[in-house]
């Protein structure tokens, strides 16, 4: 602090002393041409270091900082680049102005008060420029004596051929692994061996490469970072967050186990876990869970909302997943959030002692998986005493984003992991459904030839195809899909023979999770309806027609998206296609209706993208057949179905 505000002054007694070169300048240009070259150049000198100066190390906000220790650690940074051109330009016109103009002042008599004008303006451009590196990291040389350097994390990342998790002699280092401090990106060398700069309330993490699997820790949950907080998390959370850690460790050291060499591989996806009592988690295990441990994957995502505000139930959802015996990613959500935080920095750091970063990636096969936090906490609503919260990106993690794909190969598969979704069609408008400003990611995403995005919050199927801003774009847009809540409409409705809650969604499809099944950088994604994972995968209902004498059907294809083609043979032998037509699944309206003493009244059927409605033949309304559907799914595939009416 103390050298801030010796910076600040010198700072300003610049700018005077640029306005008293300034004055001399005119006098000196009527005595002689290299007098007045020679003022100019202090002059420059001066403005360089007081417009790059007071610019770059002005208040210290975090902004500042972050862009001065850019070069420090690597990172690609025009601004502060250019701060450091203009402190050697200041400092070499400096001191060749100086030369020259006191020779000439001396020869010809200046009055001393100038001589020491610009002496004295000298060395305030030094010591400006010195203090300024010293703050923002801008300029750092080693034989500069005082000019501290960035606390350095070291360490190596190694094949653990015993799995103790230490490194033994003969275990040798693996080479070219992502290691990051959530800002920049370093890979190992032939050796193993990383470093990188760290701040305190910084998370180490690396990015486990496709040849190797992290080992999984008491829970399943891989171990792939190190956490630094050696002060711990603020005091005065509602749930506490991370314990001190002490000083940082000589040496930080990764184990990696031997992995899967295969490129084809499973991933069961799911959202919104959001269990808010102990029967609750009861539920989730015996109607979703149990699946799983039917189902060959090799791993999990939960995107977001693990837990539902109680942030103490978090072990009892560690306990469960640590069952299912395979490794398994989390994303933060909203109801992550520790509501006592004073701001969003703090806000999920409970999470982050229970599930680790909330921003980080992972290898898998030719498929890279990013986790991204999206959730921005404003605070308790003094209305409603509820948590504000909206979706964003922050210029940081768009940074670190840019700075992890920089060493996928190209022809990879992204998969972004997110909670809220970057658009909803349920309302594209609403900042809390929605990442209104997703330009920046979308158009990173959109430089990858392989991607995909996955994100929950909705408690619905949906799937949309994204162009950059947002617009739809189903022919070259990014591909997002929504997951279906585990919780589905948070385990309310009337108790099905199994005693847990029917829990329908609000866009009439099952709670249940997603398969997702990777060929190298493809993909294909197959619906899992919760407890009945081979049922089919549409109901649809007979109502009014347009005209009087017709009837109409309307057809939830629950994984249905713009893509989807659905035609349907009534019994004739004549295969009539259906239309797409979004809107209110008019089944999950009865459902509700039904159901109202078992279901919060803040539950209410909403708009989906994916029914489909034609016109009932009079044959098919007099004979009650039983439709035979033929599906074309988002990929091209084409099955066919018998489905009686949900009426």
């Amino acid at each position: 602090m103390l050298a801030l505000w010796i910076h600040l002054l010198i700072v300003h007694l610049s700018v005077i002393a640029a306005v008293g070169a300034a004055g001399t300048c005119l006098w000196a240009w009527r005595r002689s041409t290299s007098e007045a070259w020679s003022t100019l150049c202090i002059v420059v000198g001066i403005l360089a270091v007081v417009t790059a100066g007071a610019h770059e190390s002005g208040p210290p906000t975090r902004a500042h900082l972050e862009s001065l220790g850019a070069i420090a650690e690597g990172a690609v940074n025009a601004h502060a680049k250019a701060a450091l051109v203009f402190y050697l330009i200041a400092l070499g016109l400096g001191a060749l102005g100086l030369q020259t103009l006191l020779s000439g002042a001396l020869r010809d008599g200046v009055a001393s008060w100038r001589k020491i004008l610009f002496a004295g303006g000298l060395l305030l451009l030094v010591a400006s420029g010195l203090l300024t590196a010293h703050r923002g990291g801008s300029i750092r040389r080693p034989e500069l004596r005082g000019v501290a350097g960035p606390l350095m994390a070291r360490g190596s990342v190694f094949a653990d051929l015993n799995h103790n998790r230490h490194r033994d002699a003969g275990e040798a280092g693996v080479a070219r692994v992502a290691v990051s401090n959530g800002r920049s990106v370093v890979t190992t060398d032939e050796e193993g061996r990383w470093q990188i700069p760290i701040r305190p309330r910084d998370t180490l993490f690396i990015s486990q490469p496709s040849a190797y699997r992290c080992p999984p820790g008491p829970d399943g949950r891989p171990a792939f970072y190190y956490q630094y907080f050696p002060q711990g998390s603020p005091s005065g959370l509602d749930y506490p967050g991370i314990d001190p850690t002490g000083p940082l460790p000589d040496r930080i050291d990764f184990p990696l186990w031997e992995g899967a060499a295969s490129d084809s591989f499973d991933v069961v996806c799911l959202a919104d876990t959001q269990s808010k009592t102990e029967l609750e988690f009861d539920y989730l295990r015996d109607d979703v869970l149990e699946e799983w441990k039917t189902i060959p994957t090799r791993s999990a995502i939960i995107c977001g909302d693990l837990l539902y505000d109680e942030l103490d139930l978090g072990p009892r959802l560690q306990q469960l997943m640590g069952s299912l015996d395979r490794p398994w990613w989390p994303i933060a959500g909203n109801h992550e959030l520790n509501l006592a935080s004073p701001e969003d920095s703090t806000s999920l750091e409970t999470y982050q002692r229970l599930f680790g970063p909330p921003n980080y990636s992972w290898n898998s096969g030719r498929v890279h998986f990013v986790a991204l936090d999206d959730v921005v906490y404003e605070g308790i609503d003094p209305d409603t005493g509820r948590a504000r919260y909206r979706g964003a990106f922050t210029g940081p993690q768009i940074r670190w984003l840019e700075a992890d794909l920089a060493v996928v190969p190209g022809d990879w598969l992204v998969v972004l992991c997110v909670h809220i979704p970057l658009r909803t069609e349920v309302d594209a408008h609403d900042p809390t459904l929605n990442v209104l400003d997703a330009t920046a990611i979308l158009e990173i995403l959109h430089a990858r030839k392989h991607r995909l995005i996955l994100a929950g919050h909705l408690h619905q199927n949906e799937q949309l195809y994204l162009g950059v801003d947002r617009r739809l774009d189903p022919q070259a847009g990014v591909h997002q899909i929504t997951l279906p809540a585990a919780c589905g409409g948070w385990w309310s409705g009337h108790l099905d023979s199994r005693g847990i809650p029917q829990a329908t969604q609000r866009d009439g499809s099952p709670n249940g999770s997603v398969l997702l099944s990777f060929e190298g950088p493809r993909y294909r994604s197959r619906f899992l309806p919760a407890s009945e994972p081979n049922s089919p995968p549409l109901h649809w209902t007979e109502v009014e027609g347009p005209g009087p004498e017709e009837r109409r059907a309307i057809v939830n294809y629950h994984a249905g998206g713009p893509r989807s083609r659905i035609a349907v043979d009534w019994g004739d032998g004549v295969l009539r296609e259906l239309q797409r037509q979004p809107g209110v699944d008019p089944r999950v309206r009865s459902i509700y209706a039904q159901q109202r003493d078992s279901i919060p009244e803040w539950i209410e059927a909403l708009p989906t993208t994916h029914l489909w409605t034609g016109i009932l033949p009079s044959s098919a309304r007099k004979e009650q057949v039983v439709p035979e559907f033929e599906i074309t799914d988002e990929y091209g595939a084409v099955r066919r179905v018998r489905v009686p009416s949900s009426r």
